[in-house]
């Protein structure tokens, strides 16, 4: 015990000395200083008291929501683009953090905006007679492409509803789908496919139609265009229909051939 007593003893006189007390103030001043320079710097990290709200930019064009991150202080990063076609380009669709959020100045918010350029997709390939419109057109639509029925013709020989051509911009593009085909996402195809009607069909009244519109008819019909006969001053350009066989209101059977004789002139009692 009096081994002790005596170390405490000892202490306590170290403790009283000028320099321990010297010391020991020097290393509670380190001690406040480096707590005041945190607390500083954590202010000064933080902007304490300094933060802004995050302003809304969805629906803005980019453009305009540049000036807006400017004028709060804040930057703008695009993280990703979609491209919608019933929005115009440039659109912010979503931002990140959210509108009203706090945040500190020279933040990035990330933007999500609409594309300037749309997607380029393959177009399936269209398996011959046996692609059925809306099975394909379902594959379209996958693809974010639309499609409409330029032209339906009848075909007894084909189910209903078989793609015949595929058009775009006015372009016939079927043999060009098989050897792979890049357009945009958002397009339009138009298509011309195969119509059944019942297994009989009445032949209509061709007289007097010039040659083409004469043609269209029989085939809007279920029927072909046989042997035409032309008669003499006859011309592409002026070309009507004068005598048909069958006659017309005569039942034939769906994709059944009509002969046509046509001349540089309708024939008398035709308006």
């Amino acid at each position: 015990m009096s081994k002790v007593k005596h170390f405490f003893q000892k202490a306590l006189s170290i403790m009283k000395t000028p320099y321990f007390l010297k010391n020991l103030a020097g290393v509670l001043l380190f001690l406040v200083g480096v707590i005041g320079l945190l607390f500083l710097w954590m202010d000064w990290y933080t902007m304490h008291g300094k933060s802004i709200q995050v302003p809304d930019f969805k629906d803005m064009e980019i453009a305009d929501a540049q000036t807006i991150a400017q004028a709060n202080d804040v930057k703008l990063v695009i993280s990703d683009s979609i491209f919608l076609k019933d929005k115009r380009p440039g659109i912010v669709l979503s931002q990140k953090p959210k509108q009203g959020a706090a945040v500190k100045k020279g933040r990035k918010i990330y933007l999500s905006v609409t594309k300037f350029t749309p997607d380029q997709v393959t177009l399936p390939r269209v398996f011959g007679v046996s692609e059925e419109y809306r099975q394909y057109s379902k594959k379209l639509k996958r693809l974010g492409i639309s499609t409409k029925v330029k032209k339906e013709v009848f075909n007894h020989r084909l189910a209903g509803g078989t793609i015949l051509k595929v058009y775009y911009k006015g372009k016939n593009i079927s043999d060009d789908i098989e050897k792979g085909v890049k357009i945009p996402v958002g397009s339009t195809l138009y298509f011309e496919i195969s119509r059944r009607a019942s297994d009989f069909v009445k032949v209509p009244d061709l007289s007097c139609l010039p040659e083409d519109e004469a043609i269209s008819l029989l085939e809007l019909n279920g029927l072909e265009i046989g042997k035409t006969e032309k008669l003499p001053g006859t011309t592409s350009s002026n070309s009507y229909v004068i005598k048909q066989s069958p006659y017309s209101g005569k039942t034939l059977h769906t994709g059944e051939k009509v002969n046509i004789t046509v001349g540089p002139k309708a024939a008398a009692g035709c308006e």
